[in-house]
């Protein structure tokens, strides 16, 4: 069986979203996927106190085998501040047909709504994801010791950065898989807002031994680019850096410049950073002199990666009205520690699309719409470090 949500007549605006319609529950029931019929009688609206603009986004679940089933709603209180109105709402039912009212799941009083709650078990630990668009527009996840909670957020609780949203989750082959989309950009422009929607993308998760997530390429995608260039002998210095990359950069900027990549490419860096390194990282679809580009930054002393691109755009016609007090687009930075050493970065690049892991551990993924190609790059800002690997790889 499958739930889905339908609509009714408008329902009053809610201040902080477009108009919605009030939520309702049909049901569908169906013994292949492509065949479904609708039993209109089985549809309900939301309970009283609960918004009926918002009963949406169901899950269907059961403890163990025998218990009674759980349909979790991404739901809000009517009687509530909108601000912290959200909650994981809760029915039970013996046979998917007759359902009751149960205590919520999940009611932080914290968040607008929990959009696409999914929870599952894995080995000791219990988990619940979840959307939000209050703090900062997010996937996320607790981790409880039963079913019931509590959830308590991990030191880091976000999959991903802005552009992946509303993800559900799926074993396969005994791993955790996280399935969202990639949000477009208005205009399909590097400074357009992002948009409801955009392309689907998969993030496999690993647990840690006290439950913590971390997130990497899925291990089909990788396979799927088995033909391997080193570009290490390609790279070429800029401005009169030193010829080794990496290297003589204690108290200044430099640039190695390689080669242009297809635009569908799967690029791995390994660099192994010396102790004190400002910041070093990837410069993806270069202009020749390396000016214009797109950059991944590793900042070891902030412990995070963010992404960066020049020109970040202009406030005016003066020299200065260069955004230069944006350092970073503030929504794709992520927290990911980065003592001295060796450090992975894999970058999935598929046209407009760019999904990055660093270290297996954590994911940022973004849209490249303004230079759809260019050349790739490696540098450092007042530090070291051995480019230790660097090669694109394409599918065979």
């Amino acid at each position: 069986m499958a739930s889905s949500t339908s609509s009714t007549p408008p329902q009053p605006a809610h201040p902080h979203r477009r108009r919605r319609r009030a939520g309702r529950l049909p049901r569908d029931v169906g013994r292949r996927p492509a065949v479904w019929t609708r039993h209109p009688e089985w549809t309900f609206g939301a309970l009283d106190g609960y918004a009926p603009e918002d009963w949406r986004d169901p899950f269907v679940f059961r403890t163990a085998p025998g218990e009674p089933w759980q349909l979790l709603l991404a739901a809000r209180r009517a009687d509530a501040p909108s601000r912290r109105s959200g909650l994981v709402a809760r029915l039970v039912s013996d046979d998917l047909v007759h359902w009751r009212d149960a205590a919520p799941l999940w009611d932080p009083r914290r968040f607008i709504a929990q959009e696409c709650p999914d929870v599952f078990q894995w080995g000791e630990h219990w988990y619940l994801v979840y959307s939000e668009f209050s703090d900062s527009f997010q996937t996320r996840y607790r981790i409880g010791d039963s079913p019931e909670g509590p959830w308590r957020a991990p030191e880091h609780d976000t999959v991903d950065g802005r552009a992946f949203y509303a993800s559900k989750t799926v074993e396969l082959d005994g791993e955790r898989h996280f399935i969202g989309w990639i949000a477009s950009k208005e205009g399909e422009r590097d400074a357009g807002a992002w948009q409801w929607a955009g392309t689907m993308a998969v993030l496999r998760a690993t647990q840690a031994p006290g439950g913590a997530l971390s997130f990497g390429l899925p291990r089909s995608v990788v396979a799927l680019y088995d033909d391997a260039r080193d570009l290490r002998p390609e790279l070429a210095p800029l401005d009169d850096a030193d010829g080794a990359p990496g290297h003589g950069a204690l108290d200044r900027y430099a640039a190695w410049l390689g080669p242009e990549v297809p635009a569908e490419t799967l690029l791995v860096a390994e660099f192994d950073i010396a102790a004190g390194t400002q910041a070093c990282g990837l410069l993806l679809r270069a202009g020749d002199d390396g000016e214009e580009a797109y950059a991944l930054r590793l900042e070891p002393q902030r412990d995070r990666i963010v992404f960066d691109r020049w020109p970040r755009g202009t406030t005016g016609g003066e020299q200065w009205q260069i955004r230069g007090d944006v350092p970073h687009a503030v929504e794709l930075e992520r927290p990911v520690p980065l003592a001295p050493g060796r450090h992975t970065v894999e970058v999935h690049l598929d046209h407009d699309l760019c999904v990055v892991v660093v270290d297996d551990r954590v994911a940022l993924s973004t849209r490249l719409y303004d230079r759809p190609s260019g050349r790739v790059g490696v540098f450092a800002t007042d530090g070291e470090f051995e480019l230790v690997r660097l090669e694109a790889r394409l599918r065979s």
